[in-house]
């Protein structure tokens, strides 16, 4: 062992060299640091999570109504129904779609027009309620297939499907026209020339006293009309009206009064056909 005897004042002191609790009076010792709790970090998690559920979750941005302007013969709930269909899901799983962040203006264009053909259609996004302002087309023509019923509007664009209460609606209103393939919305089975035509033809056929079951898309520019009477007149949308109604009168009139047949053709204004000739 070492000894030292310092001389601290008048204080004879004893210093061990081999203590390791000896401290050099030079140098104050570090004393060690905790962890402090870090309130404002806190205070800005807090803050950054209540943010994001009053802005994300809670019902401060949420959609509460659906309002549906313009409809005419469109029930405004079956464009309500889509619209509500469309933000009723959770977006990215996580997101609720009724949040005004979350509705897409696009996407609901697009499911709307997947079933109606419009001549305008426009979505706003106020406060909590989204507004959809429509402008329809106007129905000239009532198509039908196999399968469903449609509305046809002057350029004969098919405008959408009708319900089976609107069929039952609507089917005595407008001439009814049966085409063979396959519809859908925004289709263009038949001409604006054959649209104008059946409307014209409608309407003459009917102040002569004849009954019409239906008209049926034929040939290139052919119009059948199919009576009640379970017989056909054949009409070219190039020939005058008047002139192949004219014709169509003098034959049931002159060659067919009380006798059965299954057709009349006037497509040609100089030469009318019709079967059986006997």
């Amino acid at each position: 062992m070492i000894d030292d005897y310092s001389y601290h004042g008048r204080k004879h002191i004893k210093r061990d060299y081999y203590n390791k609790t000896f401290q050099n009076p030079y140098f104050n010792r570090k004393e060690k640091i905790g962890h402090k709790f870090n309130t404002k970090l806190y205070i800005q998690i807090l803050t950054v999570v209540f943010l994001v559920y009053l802005i994300i979750y809670s019902d401060l941005f949420k959609v509460k109504s659906v309002e549906v302007q313009g409809t005419d013969m469109i029930n405004p709930e079956d464009i309500r129904a889509i619209v509500n269909n469309d933000i009723g899901h959770m977006k990215l799983l996580i997101f609720p779609g009724r949040n005004m962040i979350f509705i897409n203006n696009k996407k609901i264009i697009t499911d709307i027009n997947a079933h109606y053909a419009l001549n305008k259609l426009e979505i706003n996004k106020g406060w909590q309620k989204v507004t959809v302002k429509v402008e329809e087309k106007v129905a000239n023509l009532i198509a039908f297939n196999s399968n469903s019923y449609y509305f046809i509007d002057s350029s004969g664009t098919i405008t959408r499907e009708l319900s089976v209460e609107e069929i039952n609606k609507y089917r005595s209103k407008f001439p009814l026209i049966y085409i063979s393939k396959d519809l859908k919305i925004s289709d263009r089975p038949i001409s604006d020339r054959a649209v104008n035509y059946i409307l014209e033809l409608d309407k003459t056929l009917k102040a002569k006293g004849l009954k019409i079951k239906n008209y049926e898309s034929g040939e290139v520019d052919q119009v059948n009309v199919l009576m009640e009477a379970n017989w056909r007149a054949y009409f070219s949308i190039n020939t005058a009206l008047s002139t192949a109604v004219d014709n169509l009168m003098l034959v049931l009139t002159n060659k067919l009064a009380n006798r059965k047949f299954e057709y009349i053709d006037v497509r040609l204004a100089d030469r009318v056909s019709y079967y059986p000739e006997k």
